[in-house]
């Protein structure tokens, strides 16, 4: 009688792990870590992330710096663009905005050009 409540037991409990593991899967992103600024760029003090130098490795392959960035969310002047800002997010998803803007330019960004959702 106990072998009996013990694999019924154990039936349910591999049955819930599995049920609530499909459901996971389903709600799931991945790479959950999201990395702040595209690869070999820098982060300044006001916390936006800075275009590397002419010579620069992951510059992206616009030498004009207005075309670079134009239509970037969070791009004001300069080399620098905030990537948290919300504009980023305007087509449904900040990481696919991102990821299409990068990808257009060449760029690599772990996380964002690698996701597996857009």
């Amino acid at each position: 009688m106990v072998t009996i409540i013990a694999i019924v037991l154990l039936i349910f409990a591999l049955a819930f792990i599995g049920w609530t593991l499909s459901k996971q899967k389903t709600i799931d992103e991945h790479p959950k870590l999201r990395t702040t600024c595209p690869d070999f760029w820098k982060i300044d003090s006001a916390g936006k992330c800075v275009r590397p130098g002419s010579n620069g490795l992951n510059r992206g392959k616009e030498t004009d710096t207005t075309k670079f960035f134009s239509g970037v969310p969070g791009y004001t002047t300069g080399e620098t663009f905030d990537s948290g800002h919300a504009g980023w997010g305007s087509a449904g998803n900040m990481v696919c905005g991102k990821q299409k803007w990068a990808n257009s330019q060449g760029i690599t960004w772990d996380t964002v050009t690698n996701a597996n959702f857009c």
